[in-house]
């Protein structure tokens, strides 16, 4: 399964997003506004550092059970 799409934030200006069909720039400040708000998003739910070590070593452990 291939995810619908992914991009690229390269400044608050251009965001390239990868599709299946190519590659699609995107320069619109409204347009690009959504993608940066998409990444903002996702960081804030991303776990990280100590937290995200507690949860790799779990299912690891789980895995090994």
């Amino acid at each position: 399964m291939w995810p619908e799409h992914t991009f690229v934030i390269s400044d608050t200006e251009l965001v390239t997003v990868e599709r299946v069909s190519g590659f699609l720039p995107v320069s619109q400040p409204a347009e690009a506004a959504d993608y940066l708000a998409v990444w903002k998003r996702l960081t804030s739910l991303a776990v990280t550092g100590h937290k995200a070590r507690q949860i790799i070593t779990r299912l690891h452990d789980g895995l090994e059970a």
